[in-house]
């Protein structure tokens, strides 16, 4: 059920609701804003390299998702899993 995985976030960033899109930097400014985080305290997660590369001009650790085992590694990595 989606619902149950967003309750799982104390908030979300929906682009639609800001009226910003990625990679619009301004996305990743709000984000960071909104979470009260540095972007180095910031882990973003994207299928789209365009997406993942303007995460990381922001400073976000930044991660392109091309399946459930890379990620699964990649948060590893960071101790995060």
């Amino acid at each position: 059920r989606e619902a149950a995985l967003f309750d799982r976030f104390r908030d979300i960033v929906v682009s639609g609701d800001e009226r910003l899109v990625k990679p619009d930097p301004a996305i990743y400014a709000l984000a960071l804003r909104r979470f009260g985080l540095a972007g180095p305290d910031a882990v973003f997660i994207d299928d789209s390299l365009p997406n993942v590369a303007a995460a990381a001009d922001a400073g976000i650790h930044a991660l392109h998702f091309t399946g459930a085992a890379k990620l699964r590694a990649d948060l590893e990595a960071f101790g995060l899993f």
